[in-house]
């Protein structure tokens, strides 16, 4: 174990979140993405259930979610809690998206579906859906942006949360040392929200780590355990 691992987070964690964080650590943390929400405006088109897969569309969807009637899909712990605050009723949620389309396929085949999401969304939602001809609908209600950083330094131990993450992460260190190596390994150990994000990141390095659940603080507890293992 290197003592007083050098960490980067590719996201920017709140006081809680960095009260987690062990004193040995040498930390450092930045954006690698940016989000611009583009409102939705109107209503959820009659007869159609929405699905969310991201905060971010929840919060794009503000004006929608206003009328407590609405039902909804979504993935993940805390946008189904982001739900919650406007009273909407969860039909099903799951971990995954291509969980949650799993459930939907099974047990909801007859409804149909509209999906709120972001420009850089994966495909494997609207892939089940449509095998299992189930009348779908997308709209982009927000776009992810990569920030490029100038790193200036290699790190130990570099946390991710999103596929997107990973991409402006690695573009921004295009041409230094840290890449793979000529056995395919790489020196840096790379913490995942979860096995999409994880899928990205095994293109630059094989050492990985999956939190348990797909949440910032999950990827934190998982470090601590790494460090202290």
């Amino acid at each position: 174990m290197i003592e007083n691992p050098k960490v980067l987070s590719t996201r920017k964690l709140n006081v809680e979140q960095q009260n987690m964080l062990g004193a040995s650590l040498d930390f450092h943390q930045y954006d690698a993405i940016s989000i611009e929400l583009l409102p939705a405006e109107g209503k959820i088109p009659a007869g159609y259930t929405p699905i969310f897969t991201s905060q971010n569309a929840v919060r794009a969807c503000d004006v929608l979610l206003r009328d407590h009637a609405i039902e909804a899909c979504c993935v993940g712990s805390k946008t189904q809690g982001l739900l919650g605050e406007y009273s909407v009723r969860i039909l099903a949620v799951a971990d995954k998206a291509a969980d949650l389309a799993q459930i939907l396929a099974s047990e909801y085949p007859e409804r149909h579906f509209i999906h709120y999401c972001g420009n850089r969304r994966l495909g494997e939602l609207s892939r089940i859906l449509k095998e299992h001809n189930i009348e779908f609908q997308e709209e982009v209600v927000y776009r992810t942006h990569l920030k490029r950083w100038s790193l200036g330094q290699d790190f130990d131990i570099v946390l991710f949360y999103s596929p997107s993450g990973v991409e402006s992460f690695y573009s921004s260190r295009i041409g230094n040392q840290n890449t793979k190596d000529s056995d395919g390994d790489s020196a840096l150990l790379a913490i995942c929200i979860g096995p999409t994000t994880a899928k990205a990141a095994q293109q630059y390095t094989e050492r990985i780590i999956i939190a348990r659940e797909p949440t910032v603080e999950s990827v934190l507890e998982a470090l601590n355990e790494h460090i202290n293992s």
